[in-house]
């Protein structure tokens, strides 16, 4: 069940995010992050959303803090998928 919540609130914030409601998406983001926080797809989308409102800092500390929690809990680096959209969004 804990797995259908997270992946429910990550519809949302997509939903909030395509209708131009940066503020909920980000906040539905942070959500998620706090209850899994090596969710890749809401860092994902959480950069998107700080790249569309023009605050690469953000995008970038967004980054660097799924690429530290993915290091700490499974000693991996953040997916490919993951680096390219990073290398996208900050060119």
């Amino acid at each position: 069940m804990r797995q259908e919540h997270l992946e429910g609130s990550l519809t949302l914030a997509e939903l909030h995010f395509q209708q131009g409601q940066s503020a909920e998406a980000l906040q539905t983001c942070r959500d998620i992050i706090d209850k899994d926080a090596t969710s890749e797809a809401a860092f994902r989308l959480m950069m998107q959303i700080h790249q569309r409102v023009g605050d690469k800092a953000a995008l970038i500390r967004a980054y660097r803090d799924c690429e530290e929690n993915l290091q700490s809990v499974y000693g991996l680096p953040p997916s490919a998928e993951t680096q390219n959209l990073f290398r996208k969004l900050v060119a």
